[in-house]
């Protein structure tokens, strides 16, 4: 098993840097297109501004007597980066999956053309949703120790060579001696691994007891059958069997047999190779890891990743039109939906007896004059009146996207001044990555174009699922709700949830105050037969545009705290709600923890039952059952 040569924090960097190519800084010392993984890892890490660069303060960092960063955590913080882009390509990829299945022929290709590339990105759906599939899986990756069934073929594989041994049963758990060295350098590896594993086993045990008999009270006391739980009970268990004891002797004898000659060493290596290959953890998860972040790194998509957030941008707004006017066309040419430089028709809508259009990067005539545009304006998007008269007064949208890490306040008021001016009917949105300042930008305009403007920043996937901000900006100015509903109009109750977010037939809520710290929530798909087939949770977060047509949204660790997995359709017949108490801290009660289940049609408050023990770390809080499309909640814990 080849071994990562990866051994700091800092040589990781540079390894990253190196081999992704990263453009930290342009010659002339400015920022390069690839400074912000570099400065969310300074804010991951707290380094301080007086540091001159992330290489600087790891590699300081590795030399001192207590390094603060290990490679495992520099690695997912790194992974922990690139969730914008992992939300990015997934809301694009809803969007196109929308519009493939408004198409009699299931074929839908996609192109992405930006302003400086000769030719443009196209793939098939299937392509771009392995993409984003292949992303995150490797986005989501963590290390950890591996389940019991790995943990005794290792034990199996070092018995083989050590038979009769390992009879010690001490309650305390023994450190791993110095081993010696066999000569042989992939076997001294193999076995140097199985070392570190068991410290770190060990290193497990202790956190639940001081001694064996503590670590098996502890896993008796777990409850509930969350695989998580499952996995750590049996794990504990193994500490009742000795484990440690056996393979530490093994280690011992085989490394003095593989130094004597006594033993084949092939066949040891190739037994070892085997009992280890299920690893990811340690070294070998680093190691894949990282093979794996550089194929991504390496992605066209995430190369331009910078332009690809404008795609993005403009999917928010086609989702908008979709969900406000259900008989919104999509308009691919020839098969492929293009977010093309050169202007392309995205989709039409019909409202109030007028038809609209969604444009990508159309030029128009530039009115007055300008410091950045000669004769045409060309904004990311627009939405504009079918018809024959000029672009410009036909536009009654106009959504432009910058993706500044510093707002650049003379770019934004150009933009603004340009498009206001040049499209006299429309209200202007400059949407921005990183931060801006609505007020004092709205300020610098003149003032008969002030009205028209809204400046929108940090509009990024994580901040628009938590606040809704772009969307509903979008939605106030082409979709505005009229004062009086229509009779079938259904509006949540505002005190118990948020209105749906857009593409998703239902959504779940479980929510927990600060008495309460790690609440995991997770959804199991029932089969007919009663048993459950998958779960949805923080492991397996699912997808919304394929089985299980159900996505978990982000891991809470902390309370107060709320986790939410949103359903795309309900393709099942059963489910089945579960809430875990992780950390075992606190008490599960009717005031400190409750779950929202909010469909279309309604809204469903569950509390936690007051019969709970301090000790119960499980609630099962609902069968959801389908019957005709409605859906029924039934209480399990009560």
């Amino acid at each position: 098993m080849a071994m990562t040569t990866v051994a700091t924090s800092a040589a990781l960097w540079r390894s990253l840097c190196l081999d992704a190519g990263l453009e930290l800084r342009l010659k002339n010392g400015k920022p390069g297109r690839d400074a912000d993984i570099e400065a969310t890892l300074r804010t991951a890490f707290a380094v301080p501004v007086s540091a001159k660069s992330l290489d600087a303060w790891l590699a300081e960092d590795v030399t001192s007597p207590h390094p603060e960063v290990t490679v495992e955590r520099f690695l997912v913080a790194v992974l922990n980066s690139q969730a914008g882009f992992a939300r990015i390509m997934q809301d694009i990829l809803a969007t196109l999956v929308a519009a493939d299945a408004r198409r009699t022929s299931r074929n839908l290709s996609i192109a992405f053309k930006f302003h400086d590339m000769g030719d443009p990105i196209v793939q098939t759906l299937e392509q771009f949703r392995e993409t984003v599939e292949r992303t995150q899986k490797a986005l989501e990756k963590r290390p950890t120790l591996p389940d019991s069934t790995t943990m005794w073929q290792i034990w199996r594989a070092l018995r083989d060579f050590t038979p009769g041994t390992g009879n010690g049963r001490p309650d305390r758990f023994p450190s791993v001696p110095h081993l010696s060295h066999t000569g042989d350098a992939r076997l001294d590896e193999q076995l140097g691994q199985v070392a570190r594993l068991v410290a770190d086993v060990q290193e497990l045990w202790t956190r639940h007891g001081v001694d064996r008999p503590r670590v098996i009270a502890a896993a008796q006391a777990m409850s509930g059958q969350a695989p998580e739980i499952v996995k750590i009970q049996k794990q504990l268990y193994a500490a009742s069997d000795f484990w440690d004891v056996g393979v530490i002797d093994g280690l011992q004898q085989l490394s003095l047999l593989g130094t004597s000659s006594q033993i084949n060493r092939q066949k040891a290596q190739d037994e070892l190779a085997a009992a280890l290959a299920p690893l990811e953890w340690g070294d070998v998860w680093v190691d894949r890891t990282v093979r794996e972040l550089l194929d991504i790194l390496a992605l066209p998509a995430w190369q331009r990743r910078h332009e690809l957030y404008s795609v993005w941008v403009g999917t928010r707004l086609l989702e908008v039109a979709r969900s406000a006017e259900p008989s919104m066309r999509f308009n691919p040419v020839d098969g492929i939906l293009s977010f093309a430089f050169g202007g392309s028709r995205l989709a039409t809508y019909e409202r109030q007896g007028n038809e609209y259009e969604i444009w990508a990067e159309m030029r128009s005539d530039l009115v007055g004059s300008s410091t950045k545009r000669k004769e045409k304006i060309q904004p990311d998007f627009r939405v504009v009146r079918a018809g024959l008269s000029p672009a410009g007064p036909r536009t009654v949208y106009v959504l432009e996207c910058k993706h500044y890490m510093r707002a650049s306040s003379a770019n934004f008021i150009a933009a603004a001044k340009d498009y206001a001016r040049s499209c006299p009917s429309a209200v202007v949105h400059v949407v921005n990555h990183g931060p801006a300042n609505d007020g004092a930008l709205r300020a610098a305009l003149p003032v008969g174009l002030q009205a028209g403007v809204q400046f929108i920043g940090d509009a990024t996937p994580g901040e628009e699922a938590a606040s809704g901000l772009l969307c509903d900006a979008i939605r106030d100015v082409l979709f505005p709700r009229s004062a009086a509903l229509a009779p079938n109009d259904v509006l949540p109750d505002p005190t118990l949830a948020p209105p749906l977010r857009t593409g998703c037939t239902g959504q779940i809520f479980l929510e927990w105050d600060d008495s309460l710290e790690d609440m995991d929530l997770a959804l199991l798909v029932i089969d007919s037969d009663g048993t459950s087939t998958q779960s949805i949770d923080f492991r397996r977060t699912g997808a919304l545009d394929g089985p299980p047509f159900a996505r978990f949204d982000e891991d809470t660790r902390h309370g107060p705290g709320v986790e939410r997995i949103d359903i795309g359709a309900w393709h099942f017949d059963r489910y089945e709600l579960i809430a875990t108490n992780y950390s075992g801290s606190g008490s599960m009660t009717p005031a400190a923890l409750q779950c929202r289940v909010v469909t279309p049609t309604s809204s469903t408050l569950l509390r936690c039952p007051s019969n709970f023990s301090a000790s119960r770390t499980e609630w099962r809080i609902a069968e959801l059952v389908v019957r005709g499309g409605e859906i029924d909640i039934v209480a399990i814990d009560s």
